[in-house]
């Protein structure tokens, strides 16, 4: 089989085959033989010539060049020995130039018509090589199709599986995803998006992204988005940046403000150029409100720690710098006066009196009982200290099974009780608290009642009448750290109930 491109042209005729040449000599054979028979019986031939010539061209035009010439070799070589010797009683008649022209009118014939056949089997051998040529190119040109095909038909495949996959990951990404075309028109919009956006249904294909944010208070890096609004969107489309990173604040049609994270990055094509752009959108409304939350948890600590400090150092100067000047004078006094008995006895009361104040201090920061005999004992003094007989009556009931509690458990248990006790007695004037340990199921439980004015709450539940709000939160983030739940049920009149739950198996 020929290569594609190489083309094979023979320069002439194939050689006569043998059973060509015999047939050529027998032929001439024949017609001279018929020439010259009829000469020797008087036969008259007036044309000779013309069946050699006849002979000559038949054999140069059914063998080519080679065949004629073999033929008008032989018609010569009669011609001439017949001229010269001559076989029987007449030998042709005729003149040297007239043999010799006829002799070169044979050759003549039989160059010119073989000549013209290898050039017509030169072009049919040529031919021949080009359907050759030509039926290999096709084949292989249909091997190569065929082959091309199945691999097209493989690519389709894998591309179609490839756009399933990724329109299956974009529409179930938690991520709101806008694809646009360069003229801003959007192609594709997930519901997280929409989600994103509140809206109701998704956004409609083909919608200007302009127009789209033209009807929402969209606002992308403090500034309105929309319109000329010059932003990474525009920036991806016309210059290919990318943008990350970009804050996005939306107020939605429902009243409600989100805070998202917007990627912005140009679709290329093949040659480079841009058909596009892809917008990712991250919600980080929650992450935010939380970082907020501790920002603001973080000023209050600082807040409650220096209101800590300011207390201890009060205490310190008020009542422990007093007694302490107190018994400074009585010794002094008492140096001068060693017979004055009373003035030592003063002082040893005095020191008393420090002992109690120092005493009650250590047990505002944390009572030892709390450590020695547990949280139910710890809770009957403090509430025993807190009560006020005539002005606020506090009641405990323990039916809950505390001495497997964690020491976490039971810190905050008893800090829990610490400041609602202390927010209902400062703040909300209540004549009545009850304090209740017991077991919920898997709960472990601590409620405090009282029949104070109460307060109104905020969204996330704290107290905006007040500084009890502080301890409030407090109280919140003790319970959260154990897995548990902090319920506060209170309006304006009707006192205010805490609900502290944790799970036995975190608390124990």
């Amino acid at each position: 089989m020929a290569e594609p491109g190489e083309i094979s042209v023979p320069t002439g005729s194939k050689p006569p085959t043998m059973a060509g040449i015999v047939i050529v000599g027998a032929a001439m054979i024949i017609v001279l033989s018929v020439i010259e028979v009829g000469r020797r019986y008087g036969i008259p031939v007036p044309i000779p010539f013309l069946l050699i010539y006849g002979t000559v061209a038949i054999a140069a035009g059914l063998y080519g060049l080679r065949a004629g010439m073999l033929a008008a070799t032989m018609a010569a070589l009669f011609v001439i020995y017949s001229a010269l010797v001559g076989f029987g009683p007449a030998a042709l008649t005729g003149g040297v130039v007239q043999v010799l022209a006829g002799i070169a009118i044979a050759y003549i014939v039989g160059f010119a018509i073989g000549r013209n056949h290898d050039a017509m089997q030169s072009l049919i051998t040529e031919l021949k090589g080009r359907e050759v040529m030509l039926a290999d190119v096709r084949e292989q040109l249909a091997h190569e199709l065929e082959k091309s095909t199945d691999q097209l038909a493989g690519a389709t495949t894998e591309v179609a599986k490839l756009r399933s996959r990724i329109s299956s990951a974009t529409r179930h990404s938690p991520a709101g995803v806008v694809v646009v075309d360069k003229e801003r028109n959007i192609e594709t919009v997930n519901e997280a998006a929409a989600r994103m956006f509140g809206l109701v249904s998704l956004v409609q294909v083909r919608t200007d992204i302009d127009d789209f944010l033209a009807g929402l208070p969209v606002l992308i890096d403090g500034e309105r988005a929309g319109g000329d609004h010059e932003g990474p969107l525009k920036a991806a489309l016309l210059d290919g940046t990318t943008s990350d990173n970009v804050e996005i604040r939306i107020n939605r049609t429902d009243g409600e403000t989100r805070w998202l994270r917007g990627f912005f990055a140009p679709i290329r094509n093949d040659a480079g150029g841009i058909d596009g752009a892809t917008i990712i959108f991250i919600d980080v409304t929650d992450k935010r409100r939380t970082a907020e939350k501790l920002q603001e948890l973080s000023r209050r600590l600082i807040r409650v720690q220096e209101d800590e400090r300011q207390y201890i150092a009060r205490e310190l100067h008020d009542e422990i710098g007093q007694h302490l000047t107190g018994i400074k004078m009585h010794l002094h006094a008492a140096a001068h006066q060693p017979e004055n008995t009373e003035l030592l006895d003063a002082s040893i009361e005095k020191i008393d009196e420090l002992m109690d104040v120092a005493r009650n201090l250590s047990l505002e920061l944390r009572p030892s009982v709390l450590d020695d005999l547990g949280l139910v004992a710890a809770l009957r003094w403090y509430i025993s200290r807190q009560a006020l007989p005539g002005k606020c009556e506090i009641s405990f009931d323990s039916e809950a099974a505390t001495a497997e509690l964690s020491p976490e458990a039971v810190t905050a248990s008893f800090r829990i009780v610490q400041e609602a006790v202390t927010n209902a007695i400062r703040h909300s004037g209540a004549d009545m608290i009850s304090v209740r340990l017991y077991n919920e199921q898997d709960d472990f439980c601590v409620e405090i009642i009282d029949n104070g004015s109460g307060y109104t709450q905020s969204e996330h539940g704290e107290n905006t009448a007040n500084n009890g709000g502080f301890g409030l939160l407090f109280m919140r983030e003790r319970v959260q750290e154990l897995n548990g739940s902090l319920s506060i049920v209170t309006s304006p009149g009707n006192g205010t109930k805490v609900l502290a739950r944790m799970p036995i198996q975190v608390a124990g």
